[in-house]
C-alpha cells in the first residue's frame, strides 16, 4: 500500500502533521513505536511495564524511556501520544522577548501567535480555577507579593479539562466519583480533573488533554488516517521513483516482525533523540540518506558527538523528590537573561545511576 505521507511518531510534531495532512486530504500512516495506554493498563505496580528497553522492545515496551547521559538525564514517552501522556500538562507560550535573538529573521512571535492560539483551542487549554489552588501555588503567590515580585508571578496555561464547579472541600473525598465524562468536541471521551496527582503516570479520569483525545483523534477518527502502535522504525530509504520506503519492525508476541511501507513524504518526528538517531543512522550505518551537511543541521550533529550512543542506561534508583509546581511560573530577576523558571527544590539521590552496556545497532 502507497501512502501519501508516513509519519513517524506521534508525539506533538508528529500529531499535529497527521491531523492537518490528513485533514487536507492526504493518506497518512503514523508509525509509532509505543503501545495505546489507557486506565485498563496504566502502570501502577512495581511489576507493571514502567520502561521502554532498546535491547527487548519486542517484550519490554513500557511507559517511559528514560537514557541516561553525562550531567542530563532525558525521559521520553513511549505511545501513541508521545511525551503527552508523560509530560506536566504544560501548554504556555515563548515570551516574544525569545526571538529577539538567536532566531533567524522570519521566524517571529507575530508570526507564531496565531499558531499558538489554535493548539491552544484545539487542546482546550486553560489555567486551574482560582477555587481550585493549591496551598502551595498560594504560598508561592503570597511569597512573590510579600518580597515585591508579584507581578512576575503568574499561572501556567495546562492542557487539562477542569470543572470550575469542584472544589477540595465538597468533592476532593469523593476522588474518581467527582469526575464528570462526556465527550470533548473532537468526540473523545474525557472526564474533568478530581486532583487525583497522577498527571505523569495517565489519568484515570482522562481530565489530561493528551494527544490521543485531540489532534490524534481527530486525525484517524474524523480524517481517517492510519495509526499503527508498536512499530519501531529502522530505516528510510528513497527509492528510485522519488517515493520513500521506510523499514520498521512490528513488535507483536514478543517477537519483531520485518515490514516496510512506502509513501511521497516521509516525516521524522521521534522527538530530539530518536529523530537525530534516524537520520544519523541513515547517513552513517545503512548509507540510504544523503551525506550533505544540511540533511542533519550542524549544531545537532556537533551535540551528537559529545553524547554516547543513545542505548537505554539503568535508570537511578527513585529518591524522595519535592518537585516544582507545574501550575506557575516565577521570572526570576536575572540582570543579563530575564529568563522565567519553574521553581524547584530537590534532594539529589545517594545512589548515583549505574550504566549499561550501550545497545548495539542493527
Amino acid at each position: 500500500m502507497v501512502f501519501d505521507a508516513i509519519i513517524i511518531g506521534s508525539g506533538f510534531g508528529g500529531a499535529i502533521a497527521a491531523c492537518r495532512l490528513a485533514e487536507a486530504g492526504y493518506k497518512v500512516l503514523v508509525l509509532e513505536r509505543g503501545r495505546r495506554w489507557d486506565k485498563s493498563n496504566f502502570p501502577r505496580k512495581p511489576e507493571d511495564p514502567w520502561l521502554w528497553n532498546h535491547d527487548r522492545p519486542e517484550t519490554e515496551n513500557g511507559w517511559l524511556d528514560l537514557r541516561m547521559f553525562p550531567g542530563m538525564a532525558v525521559a521520553q514517552g513511549a505511545a501513541v501520544g508521545g511525551g503527552s501522556l508523560i509530560y506536566a500538562n504544560i501548554s504556555c507560550e515563548a515570551p516574544a522577548r525569545v526571538f529577539e535573538s538567536g532566531w533567524p529573521a522570519e521566524v517571529t512571535y507575530a508570526d507564531l501567535k496565531r499558531h499558538y492560539d489554535t493548539v491552544a483551542r484545539f487542546m482546550n487549554v486553560q489555567r486551574i480555577p482560582n477555587n481550585q489552588w493549591t496551598a502551595r501555588m498560594q504560598l508561592m503567590r503570597d511569597a512573590a507579593e510579600k518580597n515585591g515580585f508579584g507581578d512576575r508571578f503568574r499561572q501556567l496555561e495546562l492542557a487539562v479539562t477542569f470543572d470550575p464547579n469542584w472544589t477540595y472541600e465538597k468533592d476532593f473525598a469523593k476522588g474518581e466519583e467527582a469526575s464528570t465524562l462526556r465527550p470533548n468536541e473532537h468526540g473523545a471521551m474525557q472526564g474533568s480533573c478530581v486532583h487525583l496527582g497522577n498527571c505523569d503516570i495517565g489519568c484515570e479520569v482522562y481530565a489530561k488533554n493528551t494527544l490521543d483525545r485531540n489532534y490524534l483523534y481527530a486525525a484517524e477518527n474524523k480524517y481517517h488516517a492510519e495509526i499503527r502502535p508498536l512499530q519501531l522504525v529502522d530505516k528510510i530509504e528513497p527509492l528510485a521513483d522519488g517515493t520513500y520506503r521506510v523499514w520498521f519492525d512490528s513488535l507483536e508476541n514478543g517477537q519483531r516482525l520485518p515490514r516496510s511501507e512506502t509513501a511521497r513524504i516521509v516525516i521524522v518526528a521521534a522527538g530530539s533523540l530518536g529523530s537525530t538517531e534516524l537520520l544519523l543512522r541513515g547517513r552513517d550505518v545503512f548509507h540510504t540518506l544523503p551525506t550533505k551537511r544540511q540533511f542533519v543541521p550542524r549544531q545537532t550533529l556537533e551535540r551528537q558527538r559529545r553524547l554516547p550512543h543513545p542505548g537505554l542506561l539503568r535508570p537511578p534508583r527513585c529518591a524522595s523528590i519535592l518537585g516544582p509546581d507545574h501550575r506557575i511560573r516565577h521570572r526570576l530577576p536575572r540582570r543579563q537573561s530575564g529568563r522565567e523558571h519553574l521553581l524547584d527544590r530537590r534532594r539529589r539521590s545517594p545512589d548515583p545511576p549505574r550504566r549499561l552496556p550501550p545497545s548495539q545497532s542493527r
